[in-house]
């Protein structure tokens, strides 16, 4: 949750521009907003406005075409936050964007004249630019420019986390394939100090979420010798922040896996639980064929974790390159049975890795908000307006009485602890699942979770917390957790340790940097 502070600039060739509120009526109306879901769901459409962007094209409304979703026969949507666009457009679009050599995106995540979603890239409507669903308008504005948030692009492989680890494990992956998988990744982290091949690939796969290192990245790439102690002392530091990383987050690389933006199959062609995956390397593109686990961050409840079918190389789909295509076929989105998801720029961990894949499922919890809330919980004031001078001061309240309530960051740490404990099918664990879930659309929607499941919350808040949660915390009672989280903490912390030692022991002063008495 953040603060936007607006300070009027008297020289600005804005002049209308003279305070918060003539900045909220430029951006767009969202009275509509206001009306639907009262204060929470209008400061939710309003922090749509300040997403970091990329500015590209203009697109006249005339150009838009707006169609409905693609609803299943039990009445749930789809396409939720999908749309498409013309290649010639998207072509446009990549000129303003930062890609890799030859590289056209099939997918983009966009903001619109108060609407939002990706829109992927198909040349079957040659009526209009761009065609939107209903489900991705969210209010009205005269602001016209394209602005691109995030586009499917090549990456490195994926990595594991807490919650898709203790989630995995519940369904039934063992302890020892974890911990095979941190082995493999603490080789490749201890032999990147002397070998330029295998540092250049990490950092290389790192690079654009940690530009910290972007120069490391560069210097050995312009021939610097890796034995050079100024060298040697950057990528121990890089190596030590990954492994805090790995200790702290559980962080754990999969060759076999990826993130990935979720989009929609236009065509109808996929089967329900079929997605197409094809995967940009260096030696070219594959597309992935076998049973595929897939979910989204964050996971908290063992539905949210699904196993589904890639269907190989298909030629209609040829085009749709380093996204997830979901089928619009089924009584319900397999999007959404995880986390409630939808396409409008979620990223989808993907693995492939036989080792990972369960044999077994859990059936997907319900996310759906109940259709008729009660107007208290909305918050619903029908005489409030957007240029209401009141206004301001029950969005500062509104954030105030929120951030009071618990966090998501707590809700996580609750349920970790209860999972580490008891299993994350224990209806406790359960019911934090959905607490979590529900705070986090609390912003649009206005409701809270039930008294019940925040006395659960209660009831496990004040217990000792697992050592890996809490090893660095003093004053806090905790106990050591012999868990498959418990272990990878242990086995990160030694490396840490040893490695501590041997770097100082092994380091090597350049000479020539000693200054001599005469």
């Amino acid at each position: 949750k953040k603060l936007w502070y607006f300070l009027p600039e008297p020289r600005s060739p804005i002049t209308y521009l003279r305070s918060a509120s003539d900045l909220r009526c430029h951006l767009g109306d969202f009275s509509e907003p206001l009306r639907q879901g009262g204060v929470p769901k209008y400061a939710t459409r309003l922090s749509q406005a300040f997403a970091s962007s990329v500015k590209t094209i203009s697109l006249p409304r005339s150009h838009v075409q707006v169609e409905n979703d693609i609803v299943s026969d039990e009445g749930h949507v789809m396409s939720d936050g999908s749309g498409i666009i013309s290649p010639s457009q998207a072509t446009e679009v990549c000129g303003y964007l930062n890609l890799p050599p030859n590289y056209f995106p099939s997918v983009f995540q966009f903001r619109w004249a108060g609407a939002k979603g990706t829109i992927s890239v198909w040349d079957f409507n040659k009526k209009c630019d761009a065609t939107l669903r209903k489900s991705q308008m969210k209010f009205e504005s005269e602001l016209r420019d394209l602005e691109i948030l995030n586009f499917a692009k090549p990456s490195s492989s994926g990595y594991l986390n807490r919650q898709i680890i203790v989630l995995l494990s519940t369904l039934g992956i063992p302890d020892s394939i974890f911990l095979e998988l941190l082995s493999d990744h603490l080789r490749e982290m201890d032999l990147m100090i002397s070998n330029r091949d295998s540092a250049l690939k990490i950092l290389g796969s790192d690079y654009l979420e940690n530009s910290t290192f972007l120069t490391l990245y560069h210097q050995l790439m312009a021939g610097h010798p890796i034995s050079d102690p100024h060298i040697q002392i950057r990528l121990m530091g890089y190596r030590k922040e990954r492994l805090v990383k790995m200790r702290d987050k559980a962080r754990i690389n999969v060759k076999d896996s990826r993130y990935l933006l979720g989009t929609l199959d236009e065509l109808g062609i996929l089967e329900q639980d079929q997605v197409f995956v094809q995967i940009s390397t260096n030696d070219g593109n594959f597309c992935v064929s076998s049973l595929v686990v897939v979910t989204r961050n964050p996971c908290l409840d063992p539905g949210d974790v699904r196993v589904l079918i890639a269907v190989g190389y298909r030629e209609e789909l040829k085009h749709m390159r380093d996204c997830i295509v979901f089928s619009q076929k089924g009584n319900r989105s397999v999007v959404d049975m995880m986390a409630g998801g939808d396409l409008d720029g979620d990223m989808f961990f993907v693995t492939w890795k036989p080792e990972l894949v369960p044999q077994q499922c859990v059936e997907p919890a319900i996310y759906a908000v109940p259709k008729a809330p009660k107007k208290s919980q909305l918050q619903l004031e029908p005489d409030l307006t957007c240029q209401d001078p009141k206004l301001s001061q029950k969005i500062l309240k509104y954030f105030w009485d929120s951030n009071r309530t618990a966090t998501l960051g707590e809700l996580n740490t609750v349920h970790i602890t209860v999972c580490d404990r008891l299993g994350a099918m224990h209806p406790d664990a359960r019911a934090l699942a959905r607490a979590f879930n529900t705070t986090m659309d609390q912003p649009k929607t206005g409701i809270s979770p039930t008294e019940e499941e925040l006395e659960i919350f209660r009831e496990y808040s004040g217990k000792e917390l697992a050592h890996f949660q809490v090893e660095n915390v003093r004053g806090i009672v905790k106990y050591h957790s012999y868990g498959i989280l418990g272990q990878l903490y242990d086995a990160v912390q030694a490396r840490i340790d040893e490695r501590d030692v041997k770097d100082v022991k092994d380091f090597k002063l350049d000479p020539d940097l000693i200054l001599k008495d005469e």
